[in-house]
């Protein structure tokens, strides 16, 4: 009892001590003075320990940012309750391995052996504790959880080193195809792992999209729609199950909802847009007001779809030839994105820079096809400075595209050498890295129209057949008009009357094809609400603090052939620019 006493004397006479150093503003000093205590060899009464352990913490969170000593001080005070909670911990340990090897016990199992690791810890016992984080390791490893099999942080650190190396050495475009085709196989056999990053049908409907996206510029048209439709329909039925129907608004999700729903509408607007990007070649474009509508309901969980509506918008605007609309729409996605970007901008680095510039160069690509003077102008001023910098672009899709519309001055310049060049190179680029033959279809086109204006009939006569093929093999109407009218041009060069009317007759079939469909599109309720030179506006819900569902603005990454209104007498070669599809991976994202 003597004893005790005496230590107690110790104790006050060190914490008057640092009170004292605290009142000079040492703190150092009045830290190492009750440290003294803690540290000491000789035992203290546990009540004497835990007064000055919290003292110490309080000196550490207010006069330091040693938060992890500070932490630590705190958890040793409350010492006393470890005994009883070690207990617990053992108990539920025991409860859990009588329940089974499933995945839930082994989870839990991993949960209690974490918490008696830190209990023993407290205590000093770091060999049980050790024993107790390994016993969890292997849970955490039989389950496939590698979140909680990390050894340290260096093990973290060099494990995203390693996978940034390995995503730099894969390329997006070349590679694509065979990743998605593993995604694909992992999604058939339907794989009984738990544990999700998303939503089981959400993964399965995004390896549709994905499927979708590699396969549409390679033509593969049956097999893609049979994908939209698996998505949209999977995607459909889970917004169901949330209640999310037709007339609903973001106002009305229960809050526990929001995360879930946020990623199915975003999804939803991703095969959307990328339905409305393979009816662009047959003029049908009923889910480009789809997506307006859901975003008007739901302007707060796809924050950043404006930007990619605007400028379906144009695209939609320009198919039916109304260019002075489409540069309206594109200038105004530029507008769009460029505001969001300015709200996120430590989020968004180049993607930005990219997308804005495309949005400039589709803008551009109207301007040329309304083809007065002002209008190239204004063509050169919106695609001259992205020229200059499209080296500095992510991807080599928007380098085409550049390419493309560049080209496309040159000959409106009568620079047609020079034009040749460009699009020869753009071409190159097309076919190896991209492997893209919609994109390949629309440059052998103007190569073949090229090729004919400077008098080469024989070249001319081989490319626009290949282009023809490839169109055909597309589905793409309004390119094969401009391909057959390219023809005519090129039988009339050559005085061949026989080869030029069967063209005609062809082209003229095929032309009013196409002229019906544009007609069938313009009589519809929803033609002038999407034309009209009025950017989407969409007021959020104040009856509730609804937080952004997703990360970021779609990634607009579309190859729409921007095609054609169609004059009533068959033009020059070189004058029917607007049937220019310049094919971007930023357009059609199929």
């Amino acid at each position: 009892m003597e004893r005790h006493r005496e230590m107690e004397a110790v104790a006050e006479g060190l914490w008057g001590l640092a009170e004292e150093h605290e009142q000079r503003g040492d703190v150092a000093a009045a830290v190492k003075c009750l440290e003294a205590i803690v540290q000491s060899h000789v035992s203290f009464l546990p009540i004497v320990e835990v007064k000055t352990r919290l003292r110490i913490a309080s000196l550490l969170l207010s006069h330091s940012h040693n938060l992890s000593h500070a932490k630590s001080h705190l958890e040793r005070s409350v010492v006393g309750a470890i005994p009883p909670q070690k207990q617990i911990v053992n108990k539920a340990l025991e409860l859990v391995s009588s329940s089974g090897d499933g995945y839930p016990a082994k989870l839990w199992s991993c949960n209690f052996n974490s918490q008696l690791a830190c209990a023993l810890m407290i205590e000093g016992d770091y060999r049980n504790s050790i024993s107790a984080l390994e016993n969890g390791y292997v849970c955490a490893t039989d389950i496939l959880h590698p979140e909680l099999q990390w050894d340290d942080e260096n093990s973290v650190e060099r494990a995203a080193e390693r996978c940034n190396e390995v995503w730099e050495l894969i390329q997006p475009d070349q590679k694509a195809s065979q990743h998605v085709e593993r995604l694909d196989a992992a999604m058939k056999d339907d794989l009984q792992r738990d544990g999700e990053w998303l939503p089981k049908s959400a993964v399965f409907a995004l390896i549709d999209l994905m499927a979708v996206i590699v396969g549409r510029p390679k033509g593969v048209f049956k097999e893609g729609v049979r994908r939209l439709q698996s998505g949209l329909h999977v995607i459909e039925e889970e917004l169901a199950k949330l209640g999310i129907r037709e007339g609903m608004r973001e106002s009305d999700i229960q809050r526990s909802d929001i995360w879930t729903a946020g990623v199915y509408l975003m999804l939803l607007m991703h095969f959307l847009e990328n339905k409305v990007t393979i009816e662009l070649t047959r003029s049908e474009f009923v889910e480009a007001q789809k997506m307006k509508d859901w975003y008007v309901r739901f302007p707060t969980m796809l924050q950043g779809c404006d930007c990619v509506i605007e400028m379906l918008r144009g695209h939609y605007a320009h198919s039916l030839a109304c260019f002075d609309e489409a540069t309206f729409h594109f200038i105004e996605a530029s507008k769009v994105h460029g505001n969001f970007y300015n709200l996120k901008k430590k989020f968004m680095l180049t993607e930005s820079r990219s997308i804005q510039s495309m949005c400039h160069v589709y803008a551009a690509v109207s301007y040329i096809c309304i083809g007065d003077v002002e209008s190239s102008s204004k063509a050169m001023d919106l695609v001259g400075p992205v020229y200059k910098i499209m080296d500095s672009f992510v991807g080599v899709r928007e380098k085409t595209c550049v390419i493309f519309s560049y080209g496309l001055l040159l000959t409106k310049q009568h620079n047609l050498q020079e034009a040749r060049r460009n699009f020869a190179n753009g071409l190159r680029v097309a076919h190896q890295q991209l492997g893209n033959i919609q994109l390949v279809s629309q440059y052998l086109t103007i190569l073949g129209a090229l090729a004919l204006a400077l008098h080469d009939t024989v070249q001319a006569g081989e490319i626009l057949r290949s282009s023809l093929t490839l169109a055909k093999t597309l589905y793409d109407v309004p390119t094969q008009v401009w391909v057959l009218s390219v023809f005519g041009d090129l039988y009339r060069e050559m005085n061949e009357k026989a080869n030029e009317l069967e063209n005609s007759e062809y082209e003229r079939k095929k032309e009013d094809d196409l002229q019906k469909r544009l007609s069938d599109a313009q009589s519809t309720v929803w033609h002038l609400e999407l034309v009209d030179k009025v950017r989407i506006e969409a007021q959020p819900p104040h009856v509730m603090d609804l937080k952004r569902a997703t990360a970021g603005p779609s990634k607009v990454d579309l190859d729409i052939p921007e095609s054609i209104g169609l004059p009533n007498q068959p033009p020059a070669p070189l004058s029917r620019l607007r049937e220019v599809d310049y094919g971007r991976s930023g357009k059609r994202k199929l």
